[in-house]
């Protein structure tokens, strides 16, 4: 279904592959956060995600993560499941959302891996930052 939408995309609006990818990832994201059930709007994140890491492999995949001594807490929007798999490899000890249930894939993982996640509801990032 999606590799058709995605040749749908590129053929009728002309748009590059990883454009249409995340895309048709994101359109579906947007489709599940509205459906009313908790659980499947959680999902909502995970397809996001996968539509930004097909992004980013497909436009450049030999790209490599570098490690250093620096510990990291990482601020974003909302948590993703291959931040938490790859977050012992970037020194990552921690992270803070704006978004995002525990019933997400990724809180559950990082919850399992022993990694912190805090979430702050979005008007009070500004007072973190």
């Amino acid at each position: 279904m999606f590799r058709k939408r995605v040749h749908k995309v590129i053929n009728d609006k002309g748009e590059d592959a990883a454009n249409a990818v995340q895309r048709i990832f994101s359109e579906e994201a947007q489709r599940l956060a509205k459906s009313g059930d908790n659980y499947i709007a959680s999902r909502a994140a995970d397809l996001r995600e996968l539509g930004i890491r097909l992004f980013h492999i497909i436009r450049s995949p030999e790209e490599t993560h570098s490690s250093s001594i620096q510990k990291y807490i990482i601020l974003a929007d909302e948590l993703f499941v291959s931040w938490i798999l790859n977050a012992r490899d970037l020194n990552v000890n921690g992270f803070v959302v704006g978004e995002g249930t525990r019933l997400s894939h990724a809180a559950i993982l990082a919850r399992s891996a022993g990694i912190p996640v805090v979430r702050i509801v979005k008007h009070d990032q500004e007072k973190v930052l």
